[in-house]
């Protein structure tokens, strides 16, 4: 048996797929970080990677699970993309105080690639300000807090 939606599901299956707060988000994010990467990519880092490197640049070494808490990712998120940057160089893997924890820390490699992208980030902060108009750029910088906000607790 096929099941079809009555008339008040049919309004909801519209709804969702013209209006989803969620999905709108996640296609604005799918296209900045595309955006940041298309300025970056000479650098050979990523949106995703460069904010990981900027905690451990001024925070210093942290836990993989406060890294991952600062950065608002889950902990199998986190532990990918620390994958890549330790095979890249970029980060050194210790264990932590006791053999439940590792520590991340950036590397001089990792500092210099972080260091010489900086211009780079800048030109696409610049650039996707720009496209928006500055008080929208900020209004979206707003909205997304405001939204992360709203993710409950683990």
């Amino acid at each position: 048996m096929i099941h079809q939606p009555d008339e008040a599901q049919q309004r909801l299956l519209f709804e969702i797929a013209t209006s989803c707060r969620c999905n709108n988000l996640r296609q604005a994010a799918r296209a900045a970080t595309t955006f940041y990467n298309y300025y970056m990519a000479e650098s050979g880092l990523t949106a995703a990677q460069c904010p990981l490197l900027v905690v451990l640049m001024l925070a210093g070494p942290q836990q993989i699970q406060v890294l991952a808490d600062q950065l608002g990712l889950d902990r199998t998120t986190l532990t990918r993309n620390l994958r890549v940057l330790v095979g890249q160089g970029y980060v050194a893997i210790a264990p932590g105080r006791d053999q439940r924890t590792r520590v991340a820390a950036i590397t001089e490699a990792g500092r210099a690639v972080l260091l010489a992208v900086l211009p780079r980030w800048q030109e696409a902060q610049a650039a996707f300000t720009a496209a928006l108009g500055a008080t929208s750029s900020t209004a979206l910088f707003d909205a997304c807090r405001l939204a992360a906000a709203l993710a409950p607790e683990p």
